[in-house]
């Protein structure tokens, strides 16, 4: 689902990476802009999937009457994934956006 949500998203980001484009010129700072931004929106996603996926599991274990918990390898693995697809479709959309031609960019909507 997250996947599907981010590659939905990802022409958007284009769209506002666009203006940033006019403002400032600098390819590699724009790099840095879209996926500083990304980093930080795919921490924050990870921090509440595993809090939601701990507390789930909790009370899952609870109804069904086991012990259910999740090892540090599992959340660690996840944790990876995650952040991974985020910073992978932050980059896509911040290196189109510093690769185009600002007149382009505006003909592109």
């Amino acid at each position: 689902m997250t996947l599907l949500t981010d590659l939905a998203a990802w022409f958007d980001d284009v769209k506002a990476e666009f203006i940033l484009n006019f403002i400032d010129k600098n390819r590699w700072r724009m790099l840095l802009t879209g996926l500083g931004n990304t980093l930080l929106i795919a921490l924050l996603a990870c921090l509440i999937g595993i809090v939601l996926g701990v507390s789930l599991a909790t009370v899952a274990g609870n109804i069904v009457g086991i012990t259910a918990r999740a090892s540090l390898s599992a959340i660690t693995i996840s944790a990876g994934v995650s952040l991974a697809v985020g910073v992978l479709f932050g980059y896509l959309p911040a290196n189109k956006a510093a690769k185009l031609n600002p007149i382009d960019a505006l003909r592109y909507d």
